[in-house]
This record gives structure tokens, C-alpha cells and sequence, in this order.
């Protein structure tokens, strides 16, 4: 028992002389001010991801659909395969050799442009200005990983066993969702702060 009430005093005298050097230096402020940017952060992305999920909700998710489809039958057709696409939820794409491609939600990048405009938008120690830079230049971004993700991913459709497809769609898809917004946000981040520093 009194091993007990001995371990909590040192524990408790341990912790105490810690507070009092963090005090001495004033980090204790800095951790505060740090705490409430991310709060603020927090608060700013929760508010910006439910705005903007709200938004695209207004229009069809057909049209998203449609759009990807569009601009993967041209990446068919250069690579000389007919298509005959098929607007239906999600959209459906059939090459001429039968194979049948669906164009998803997820393979629209509204998950990841979501996540990226919402990050963006909440960095509120970042000027209006620079966050409009990386909304319009994430938008962009994305686009272009996301159709280079179901491109590689049709590459494999049409050349490989659907194990090596599963392993692809299914775990590299998801996988490299949340590489590129993580890769985007830190380059336009980096970027950002550069600027003010």
C-alpha cells in the first residue's frame, strides 16, 4: 500500500516539475496557441466537407460518372478499342471485346477533392488568396491522378488474371485515394508557408 502512495507522490512531484519547465520556457502558451489552431482546423474542415458534400449533392452523381466515362472511352479509343457506353448508375462502359468497365462514385475523385478542398480551406493561417490557388490547382490535381489511377487500372482489366485486378482495384485504388491527398495538400502547403516565411 504505501509503495502505492509513494509511486503516485513521484509520479504526481514528476509531472509537477515538468509543468513548472514548461512554464519557465513558455512553451506552455505555444502548446495552448497551438491546440486552439487545431481546433480551428478541425471546427473550419468539418464545416467546409459537410458544404461541399452538400453542393455536389445538388447535382447528379450521373454527371460526375458520366464525365470520367467520357474521358475514359477517349483513352480507349486511342488505344484502339471500340466502347459503347451506357448511361445508367453507376455508368457502364463496354469495350468491344465484351469486357465491361463500371464507372463508380469512387472512381469520380469527388472523396478525394472533398478531403483536399476541405484540408485546404480550414489552413486559416494561410491567406484566402493562396487557399483559392489550391482549391483551383487541387482540382486539377486530382483530376489528373485519379484519371491516371483508372486508366492503370483498365490496363490491368484488359491485360491481367482478376486476382492481379482485385489486388489492384481493391487494395491500390484505396490505397493511393489517400496518397494523393496527403501528396497534394503537403506540396500546397509547403508551397504556402514558403511564401510567408
Amino acid at each position: 500500500m504505501d509503495e502505492k502512495k509513494t509511486g503516485k507522490k513521484r509520479f504526481f512531484s514528476f509531472a509537477s516539475k515538468v509543468r513548472g519547465r514548461i512554464s519557465e520556457r513558455g512553451l506552455g502558451e505555444k502548446v495552448k496557441r497551438e491546440g486552439q489552431k487545431s481546433k480551428n482546423f478541425l471546427l473550419a474542415f468539418v464545416v467546409s466537407y459537410l458544404v461541399i458534400s452538400l453542393l455536389f449533392k445538388l447535382v447528379p452523381i450521373e454527371l460526375f460518372e458520366l464525365a470520367v466515362a467520357q474521358a475514359t472511352t477517349i483513352y480507349l479509343n486511342f488505344r484502339g478499342i471500340d466502347t459503347l457506353l451506357v448511361i445508367q448508375e453507376p455508368v457502364l462502359i463496354i469495350t468491344g471485346n465484351g469486357v465491361k468497365i463500371l464507372i463508380s462514385e469512387l472512381c469520380t475523385g469527388l472523396l478525394e477533392l472533398t478531403v483536399l478542398w476541405s484540408s485546404i480551406i480550414a489552413s486559416l493561417g494561410i491567406p484566402a488568396r493562396d487557399r483559392l490557388f489550391g482549391v483551383v490547382a487541387g482540382l486539377f490535381a486530382t483530376q489528373f491522378f485519379n484519371l491516371a489511377r483508372i486508366f492503370i487500372t483498365i490496363e490491368f482489366i484488359l491485360g491481367a488474371d482478376m486476382a492481379t485486378v482485385d489486388f489492384v482495384h481493391n487494395i491500390l485504388f484505396r490505397a493511393t485515394l489517400i496518397a494523393v491527398i496527403v501528396g497534394i495538400y503537403t506540396i500546397w502547403f509547403m508551397g504556402a508557408t514558403r511564401k510567408q516565411a
